[in-house]
């Protein structure tokens, strides 16, 4: 089983808000399985927060700013699905890498509910 595949997804997946006019929200992370451990590419990014990304759907760590959130595929796709981990969505290859986006975040049977203690191994 895969976990975190390090691919464009899994790492643009989730950004922090680490700088002013970045706009990302730090609680979507909870929302998506593991979406909190997610980890950056590069660890001297200065949008890294303890070697993990942690904004949601954005194409680079950075983020987006206010007026133009700069969503990649997934993020385009999660918003299209009101921001909820739906079968749908984990069941998609957002990216088109092969892999779906639940096996990227640790859920390949598409069976984590939010608000539930992520699973997968590290």
């Amino acid at each position: 089983m895969r976990f975190l595949h390090t691919s464009p997804i899994a790492i643009a997946v989730l950004s922090l808000a680490a700088s002013l006019g970045v706009e990302a929200l730090p609680s979507f992370g909870s929302k998506v399985p593991n979406g909190e451990r997610v980890p950056c590419l590069d660890e001297d990014d200065p949008t890294c927060i303890g070697g993990y990304c942690r904004g949601l759907g954005h194409g680079s760590c950075a983020g987006g700013m206010p007026g133009d959130p700069n969503l990649n595929p997934f993020g385009l796709d999660w918003r299209a699905a009101n921001y909820e981990w739906t079968t749908d969505l984990c069941q998609a290859d957002s990216d088109g890498d092969g892999f779906t986006n639940g096996e990227e975040l640790g859920d390949p049977c598409c069976t984590w509910v939010a608000g539930v203690l992520s699973f997968g191994g590290s």
